[in-house]
């Protein structure tokens, strides 16, 4: 079985995957861009939305799709 052991400290360090969108880092006004193929827009609008939610709650960002510089994606406002 397992032995149970007491007054033993805690391992220092963060457990868990790093995120994959900068939601911390932004202040309202900020902005990123995510390239995909034009039919993968909505489905990346999507996924971003649901990420952003899970991290701050609903409403803090909107998701945008655009075609800049040539290049289809999605552009994440953060607005709350």
């Amino acid at each position: 079985m397992f032995d149970i052991e007491h007054d033993v400290p805690m391992a220092k360090g963060k457990a868990g995957r790093p995120p994959v969108y900068p939601f911390s880092k932004m202040i309202v006004g900020d902005s990123f861009f995510i390239s995909c193929f034009r039919h993968q827009q909505s489905e990346k609008a999507k996924r971003v939305r649901r990420a952003a939610w899970r991290r701050m709650g609903k409403g803090a960002v909107s998701v945008k799709s655009v075609f800049e510089n040539g290049v289809y994606g999605v552009r994440v406002y953060r607005v709350a």
